[in-house]
């Protein structure tokens, strides 16, 4: 592992729907309740849209367990997703928390789409060829946003993940590449390829706040054994690389580089040839503490 020395000043933004949140965590539920009468109740307090769709997103993601088992067995059936059975079990994948909060809004007279394409945001998901993820889009004000209520709900840490929540779509293409382009709402053309040389990032990149503005740049190819890669953190830390080999399947250990072009740059050796993957981590610094982040990004690195 390698280590680099780099130094920014750190910022905050967020976006704050705390009154909501904590009328919706202070209802108590009984599990018999029908799903439309839980969606009156969940709702019944707001008159604005927005905030009748961030209770239900919020409910969601604080109530509704994600089914690794079924997920990770590939046993999920037709049934297990429709929005009755995932709030019955409180048990749901991708498409069954989808399903849920298209349901939920649809009872609102709040129009929504679910949206499916392809997810990036761990070591796993570099390569996907495939549709693996659904999320949703929301009609507020006349004008369509992104939400994924999967990937809000931070089962470690016990919360919900505001991030997730009309997500800015040119950031939202980083980590989502709908089958049909214009759920992307954007603009600018991005082709499945271009998305697929996009860096990974996870999403602790993202709880950190680790950059002001995220690089499409994912994608390297190897000049001389040697690759720059641009990075700006948003707070000091110690920069951590470490090579992934593809073709062999095993972990490397990485040479130190160096900074250039005032620290926003590093050079990294690539010790044989072959295609990677760069895990980018980063050693924090707090009084006398310091935390330790292994992935935040992932770059791949073709060294021919």
């Amino acid at each position: 592992m390698t280590f680099f020395l780099i130094t920014f000043s750190i910022g905050v933004y967020s976006q704050d729907f705390k009154k909501v949140d904590s009328i919706v965590e202070s209802f108590k539920f009984d599990k018999s309740l029908a799903l439309d009468k839980l969606t009156e109740k969940v709702t019944k307090p707001f008159t604005k849209d927005i905030d009748k769709t961030r209770a239900i997103f919020y409910w969601i993601a604080d109530n509704i367990e994600y089914d690794y088992k079924n997920f990770k067995d590939k046993t999920v059936s037709s049934e297990q997703v429709k929005p009755e059975i995932v709030y019955h079990k409180r048990l749901a994948v991708c498409e069954g928390y989808s399903n849920l909060f298209k349901y939920m809004l649809d009872y609102c007279d709040i129009e929504s789409e679910v949206i499916s394409g392809y997810a990036r945001n761990d070591l796993e998901s570099i390569f996907v060829n495939e549709s693996n993820h659904a999320w949703n889009s929301v009609k507020l004000n006349n004008k369509w946003y992104l939400f994924d209520v999967t990937w809000a709900r931070d089962t470690l840490n016990k919360k919900v993940d505001d991030f997730y929540f009309q997500t800015d779509p040119e950031t939202f293409i980083l980590n989502h590449y709908p089958l049909d382009y214009e759920w992307s709402l954007l603009k600018t053309k991005y082709s499945l390829e271009d998305y697929m040389k996009f860096p990974i990032y996870t999403n602790l990149y993202y709880d950190l706040k680790f950059t002001d503005n995220p690089s499409k740049t994912g994608y390297f190819k190897a000049i001389n054994n040697t690759v720059m890669v641009k990075i700006k953190p948003r707070f000091e830390c110690l920069l951590l690389t470490t090579l992934y080999d593809v073709e062999n399947g095993e972990w490397i250990k990485t040479q130190m580089g160096q900074f250039t072009q005032g620290n926003d740059f590093f050079k990294l050796y690539i010790p044989s040839k072959g295609k990677f993957i760069l895990q980018l981590g980063a050693l924090t610094q707090n009084d006398s503490t310091g935390m330790i982040y292994d992935s935040i990004i992932y770059y791949v690195i073709d060294n021919e």
